[in-house]
């Protein structure tokens, strides 16, 4: 219930913010999606649904996980301001934002009925392969938009 309603009120939000936007979400918003989204997951995890508690952060995980393991790796600094997430890495090589906020929104969608088929199959062999399939998807936008772009 607590996910439904968060789902129908960033919705809400979307209609405003999305292309040209007029009002940002911003870390007064961000932060309290992320914590709630945070909650979600450890609350499925408890419940017996590893791969839903997952599939319910698999965008933010691996998106940021990547960014950092290439900050890592190119010996940046992770405490600077920086444009080295996939969406902004899809934008800055000609993508238009709707387009790259579309492809987040389905990709997470897909991930989140994949969430609840997991849940309601109850079974961990359709658990694994919902998962399998929703990293897939989360992976291939993020690795096809990062080689878009020359890495600096």
């Amino acid at each position: 219930l607590i996910a439904a309603a968060a789902f129908g009120a960033m919705i809400g939000f979307w209609w405003w913010n999305r292309h040209p936007a007029r009002i940002f979400l911003g870390d007064a918003g961000s932060l309290p999606v992320g914590l709630l989204l945070g909650w979600l997951s450890l609350l499925l995890a408890g419940q017996g649904h590893a791969a839903a508690a997952l599939l319910v952060l698999a965008y933010p995980l691996a998106d940021g996980g990547s960014t950092l393991l290439r900050r890592l790796l190119a010996g940046k600094r992770l405490t600077e301001p920086h444009r080295d997430h996939a969406y902004q890495a899809a934008v800055d090589s000609g993508l238009s934002a709707p387009r790259v906020s579309l492809t987040v929104a389905l990709v997470s969608l897909a991930c989140a009925v994949l969430a609840v088929t997991s849940i309601l199959a109850d079974h961990a062999v359709v658990g694994v392969g919902c998962l399998a399939i929703g990293l897939a998807w989360v992976l291939a936008p993020i690795v096809g938009w990062l080689r878009r772009t020359p890495s600096p």
